[in-house]
């Protein structure tokens, strides 16, 4: 079975590769909209890993020194 630190690069990788124009505006909306109930179901899980996604992208350094490395 594929854990929590398998999923969540190959997650962020489906993240950056998606076409999601506003995903900071996506994740609120659905934190949102979610019933305070799910979030301790696979429905918050995800939700999670999602929030978790965009926070590591967002704090990626893209510095000249970074690229093609």
């Amino acid at each position: 079975p594929l854990g929590a630190d398998e999923f969540l690069p190959i997650f962020i990788f489906c993240v950056v590769q998606s076409s999601i124009e506003r995903p900071n505006a996506l994740s609120i909306l659905l934190r949102n909209l979610c019933d305070e109930s799910q979030l301790l179901s696979e429905i918050g899980y995800y939700l999670s890993s999602f929030e978790a996604a965009i926070t590591f992208i967002q704090n990626l350094d893209l510095s000249s020194s970074m690229i093609g490395k």
